[in-house]
């Protein structure tokens, strides 16, 4: 049996010298985690079939006819008459207007140097 000191003796030895694997080894080793890894499968990508002829034509159109629709609707409702598009819709019950500077025309408030 080793005593303590033969013991620390070794460690500090071991501690020492520098244990590379050597070329086989490593080469062994690799040979063995790429068997044992499970071969890639690699997805198809998918065929994507360009429609043609007529049909290529009237592939946009619900979107388009609901487009011009609701463009027209809002272009309808909200003419020129109308001065606020939110007020025309009911959005809005009634426009305040706040006076920043009460007795003062602001904007010569703002522009004013000084």
């Amino acid at each position: 049996m080793m005593t303590d000191k033969e013991l620390d003796a070794l460690f500090s030895e071991a501690r020492i010298a520098k244990a590379d694997p050597s070329v086989d080894f490593m080469a062994r080793m690799l040979d063995q985690a790429y068997a044992a890894q499970p071969v890639a499968v690699v997805p198809q990508r998918a065929v994507v079939v360009q429609k043609s002829g007529w049909r290529s034509w009237l592939v946009g159109w619900p979107a388009g006819l609901t487009t011009a629709a609701l463009s027209g609707l809002w272009l309808g409702f909200a003419g020129p008459g109308v001065a606020d598009v939110a007020g025309g819709l009911g959005l809005v019950e009634a426009a305040q207007t706040v006076e920043m500077f009460p007795g003062y025309d602001t904007a010569d408030v703002i522009l004013s140097e000084g």
